[in-house]
């Protein structure tokens, strides 16, 4: 067991979740993802794409808080609280790209099925990337891993 995961599987004992950063890397956006979310409370893991790795933890740190005390976030729903001024939107991953996106959660779930959802944030008008109008930069920034539209 490296020191990763032997922080991942520490803080998932303490909190309920662990919080990977993973860099930009060859033209991929960072993103954010969650560890231990559905094996302690039974809710999707969750992954934010393209903010940097310090403000996605924040956002995954508030939502598992919002977890841990009887929350739920669903695929398909917005919510206005997340973002001041804001809603977000979250959609579900789709299993196929979770290779590429999440190698610790795979590790550690092993053989074990685990959803994800994706918390979708809008462009500074309030569009998603799915959306005609939403800024080109937000789009190639926030790809959406549903590879569709909600």
């Amino acid at each position: 067991m490296d020191k990763i995961e032997s922080k991942l599987r520490a803080d998932i004992q303490r909190y309920g979740w662990h919080v990977i950063n993973v860099l930009p890397d060859g033209g991929h956006s960072p993103h954010s993802y969650s560890v231990g979310l559905f094996a302690t409370f039974g809710h999707p893991e969750i992954v934010i794409v393209g903010l940097p790795g310090e403000r996605g933890a924040q956002f995954i740190n508030k939502l598992g808080g919002e977890i841990k005390d009887g929350a739920t976030f669903e695929a398909g729903c917005r919510y206005g609280h997340v973002i001041e001024g804001y809603e977000v939107m979250f959609v579900r991953v789709a299993p196929a790209l979770y290779p590429q996106n999440f190698g610790r959660a795979l590790d550690y779930y092993g053989t074990r099925s685990f959803s994800v959802v994706q918390m979708v944030w809008p462009d500074r008008r309030g569009a998603f990337p799915w959306d005609k109008s939403c800024e080109a930069s937000i789009r190639a920034l926030q790809p959406v891993l549903t590879g569709k539209a909600p």
